[in-house]
């Protein structure tokens, strides 16, 4: 992405070149055809050959060739125009040291640096002023050849050319090419830190759900990394017996039996709202409120429960059909506060929500291995979802529970159920 900025950066200062000399030509012959015979041939030559470098500039851009030696090159190149535009000025020799701060080529030092500036680097830029500088140097105190015809008219003219007043101008214009160049750094650390931005985005988003792409769009990544902590609904599901179904099945059909349970989570839970926040081999966590948290999340998750338990069930009857055997599941959630937002290194970032929620659905569920059903919420988020709305009879109370890694004892309830049982 820099380098082709960069590639877009040249091509445009490349065209930008062959606009700026043509006109200086088409000023030249306009001057030449006014004040002939004040200006010269060689100057002609002078700006023709400016004229030649920029299209050498602009078809180099084209075929896509412009390594980095182009821009000192160029540099270099318009050090000798801008000197060769004073040298063969005619009045060059006419007027002492001084007075030739009143030629057009020092004033051309302007145009350079700012032709220079058009590519946003400052290293480009301070190189075209110092060479800017020294030439327009060369040109105000280059050693006469013989006495200058011109002589000043009073004191006061004299010192308005006096190497004091000179020196201000040359700083002047070496002041401009620092200016244009910490605004060329700045420019291109806020492009540096927008391609970075991007590339972080782009990569996050392409392990995101879909849901997620107008948080991800609206807000800053910093804000992302920092994220944010509210109430959140984490369901954790994984499939019974997953390693005695794999074993000695050809992986292709491993794959294909993942991909069709994945493919009816995912459709169950996003039809109530839910977000797939991750994929753990056989196991899926879903978050409802990863966005923001909602009143009816926890009824919109036992509902999703209640529903991917007639769907397997569903497909168990057509797998029973076909002599292939029974996929059981168990289903753990709970409702608490985490942290939302995105994990990781600059080249690797993951959304994902993170908190004793989480451990929570998760510990729930392994409780489905033990417990004849196939689900186990909690007592908070059966509360909520009755609260909202949901329907009681699903749901039978089991005794507290000490779930491992907590010493605080959780109430909570199974769902009930009829000829399909997790183990």
């Amino acid at each position: 992405m820099l380098a082709e900025a960069d590639y877009a950066a040249d091509r445009y200062a490349a065209w930008i070149r062959l606009a700026s000399a043509t006109a200086i030509g088409l000023v030249l012959f306009a001057a030449i055809q006014l004040t002939q015979p004040t200006w010269n041939s060689q100057l002609v030559v002078v700006v023709l050959g400016e004229l030649s470098i920029a299209c050498g500039a602009v078809y180099l851009t084209q075929i896509r060739w412009f390594s980095a030696a182009v821009p000192w090159l160029l540099s270099a190149f318009d050090a000798g125009f801008l000197f060769g535009v004073g040298w063969f000025n005619p009045w060059f020799e006419r007027l002492p040291q001084g007075y030739r701060a009143a030629l057009v080529s020092p004033l051309l030092a302007f145009l350079l640096i700012a032709l220079a500036a058009v590519r946003p680097r400052a290293s480009t830029i301070l190189v075209q002023t110092a060479s800017m500088a020294v030439s327009v140097a060369l040109v105000l105190w280059w050693p006469l050849r013989a006495v200058g015809t011109l002589a000043p008219q009073s004191e006061s003219f004299e010192r308005l050319f006096s190497d004091e007043s000179n020196l201000f101008r040359l700083s002047i214009v070496i002041l401009t090419g620092a200016v244009l160049a910490a605004g060329a750094y700045r420019s291109r650390a806020t492009l540096m830190t927008a391609i970075r931005t991007a590339r972080e985005r782009t990569a996050l988003q392409r392990f995101v759900p879909a849901e997620l792409d107008v948080l991800l769009a609206s807000s800053e990544l910093q804000a992302l990394r920092r994220g944010d902590r509210h109430r959140i609904v984490a369901l954790f599901m994984d499939i019974r017996g997953f390693t005695q179904l794999s074993e000695g099945a050809d992986p292709t059909e491993v794959v294909a039996l993942l991909n069709a349970f994945r493919a009816r989570a995912e459709r169950v839970m996003t039809r109530h709202g839910g977000v797939i926040d991750k994929f753990i081999g056989d196991a899926i966590l879903v978050v409802f409120g990863i966005v923001e948290a909602e009143p009816d999340d926890a009824v919109r998750c036992l509902d999703a429960i209640d529903d991917i338990v007639a769907e397997m069930r569903a497909w168990n009857a057509e797998r029973a059909r076909d002599g292939q055997d029974s996929v059981r599941i168990g289903i753990g959630a709970h409702l608490g506060d985490a942290f939302v937002g995105a994990l990781g290194s600059e080249h690797r970032l993951e959304f994902t929500v993170i908190g004793d929620v989480v451990d929570v659905a998760q510990r729930l569920e392994a409780l489905t291995r033990s417990i004849p059903t196939e689900a186990i919420v909690s007592e908070a988020l059966f509360t909520a979802g009755r609260t909202a709305g949901s329907s009681p009879g699903l749901w039978q109370p089991l005794p507290e529970a000490t779930l491992k890694g907590r010493v605080s004892p959780i109430g909570i309830l199974a769902l009930r159920s009829s000829g399909y049982q997790a183990r």
